[in-house]
């Protein structure tokens, strides 16, 4: 699976949904062999490629170089409008170092997501965003607020030090990471 022509299969392997994904960029051609040895269907009016098995894509993720997925997902990117939640995913999967401009996309990203009603997916995002803050003061906001989310959406505040400590990697007054994670939701 490593061979040059079964290269295409690493963008729709990193493409996470499981409707046919459409590669307009890739040419027949370049599937055909993939398509023969039964990994791919490839619809034959939308041209989407599906993988017969999710452990197909799965091989083909986990046989790619970690360039390999950061191309394919700046690729994925390049694919969605520059205010949507997914082009910030993709980016951030692409990052190979923290950067700010993509943390700032995934905050963003994250805050729609709330606002849609989807609490932990803004975690989620919010985490990441976390992750790629260069500077400390943007992660531990980030954190903070990844963390607020997180009790209010649980209901756990047991121990809320603990959640502070892990998410934000240092130890800050309950008052606060309350008061830094609900100023970030405003």
């Amino acid at each position: 699976m490593r061979s040059a022509p079964n290269r295409p299969l690493w963008p729709a392997a990193a493409h996470t949904t499981t409707s046919g994904a459409l590669f307009p960029e890739i040419a027949p051609a370049d599937l055909e062999p993939a398509e023969r040895a039964r990994l791919i269907r490839i619809h034959p009016l939308t041209c989407g490629i599906r993988f017969r098995h999710p452990l197909t894509r799965s091989a083909v993720v986990d046989l790619s170089t970690q360039e390999e997925r950061r191309d394919a997902h700046r690729q994925l990117a390049d694919r969605h409008p520059a205010d949507s939640g997914r082009r910030a995913w993709h980016l951030a999967e692409a990052a190979s170092a923290p950067d700010e401009h993509i943390a700032q996309l995934l905050e963003e990203a994250a805050l729609r997501t709330k606002r849609r009603g989807d609490p932990v997916g803004a975690i989620g995002l919010l985490l990441r965003a976390a992750e790629l803050s260069p500077g400390p003061d943007d992660h531990h906001r980030r954190a903070m607020f990844a963390t607020y989310l997180g009790a209010d959406v649980t209901g756990d505040l047991t121990d809320p030090q603990a959640l502070v400590a892990r998410h934000a990697g240092q130890v800050h007054t309950v008052t606060t990471a309350t008061s830094t994670a609900s100023s970030s939701a405003r």
